[in-house]
């Protein structure tokens, strides 16, 4: 996942002043949508900014956000969606659990703010890669579970949620033709969640298509309907699809690709 390399051991880790307001600023905890990976590596994250990145980056919902709670993407709400929601199971260090398992400790106080951390690999619990983020490395993924397990005696983590965020490989993928492989681009970021097509363009502006499923042919209707309106008729333009995946969620399934858009004269 593109997400994951461009902010992985390049992102320092974030405080927040207590009492605040997570809604007040962007860093740490970025409630207010997806900013560029620039600004991310530039001010920093903590454990629950990096979910709500993801969260974000698949125009899904974060907690506590529409209810405009104080503490709306922190641990204390996360920890309490998840635990009203039924998503919650006491974690069992012997069994094996799958990659895009939810790890949590809950909030307790200012000291202990709790924890969110991502299963990166499958297999036995403490032998597995952890993505998340904490005081002293940012943005980083562990080589094990057990590294951060043991911070506290008895264990660190309490619960986990069974594959909570589950990426399956691209469905399909289409090679770039040499002769337009140099050309002008644009990029754009497509969805089809809830029944409906979205798409964000260069501009980072949001609209919908209406009921489709995602493909390279609906993906190339809604970009021609797209350079259409703006009028770009001295091109000629082809859509490159160039990642479409299928990503499975607690929330809902999303289809979500990104497609490049070659332009020359």
């Amino acid at each position: 996942m593109d997400f994951i390399h461009e902010l992985v051991d390049l992102t320092p880790y974030s405080t927040w002043p207590p009492g605040t307001s997570t809604l007040d600023t962007a860093a740490p905890f970025y409630c207010h949508g997806l900013p560029s990976y620039e600004f991310v590596r530039q001010h920093g994250c903590n454990c629950a900014g990096l979910f709500n990145l993801l969260q974000a980056r698949f125009h899904l919902p974060i907690p506590g956000v529409a209810e405009n709670h104080k503490y709306a993407g922190g641990t204390y709400v996360w920890f309490e969606y998840l635990k009203q929601s039924g998503f919650l199971e006491p974690i069992d260090i012997e069994k094996s659990y799958d990659a895009g398992s939810l790890l949590v400790r809950k909030y307790r106080n200012e000291t202990d703010q709790g924890h969110l951390a991502l299963l990166y690999t499958s297999g036995q619990l403490l032998d597995q890669q952890l993505l998340h983020c904490y005081m002293g490395r940012g943005i980083t993924i562990d080589s094990s579970v057990a590294t951060s397990h043991d911070w506290v005696e008895g264990g660190y983590y309490e619960y986990i949620v069974p594959s909570w965020f589950v990426s399956a490989q691209p469905f399909t993928t289409l090679t770039i033709p040499a002769e337009i492989r140099d050309h002008t681009y644009l990029q754009f970021a497509i969805y089809s969640v809830e029944s409906q097509m979205r798409c964000t363009d260069p501009q980072g502006r949001f609209f919908v298509s209406g009921n489709k499923k995602l493909s390279l042919e609906s993906a190339q209707e809604i970009i021609d309907d797209y350079l259409d309106s703006c009028d770009i008729t001295e091109y000629e333009y082809v859509v490159v699809e160039t990642l479409f995946y299928l990503v499975t969620h607690r929330f809902n399934d999303v289809e979500f690709g990104l497609c490049e858009v070659r332009l020359w004269r």
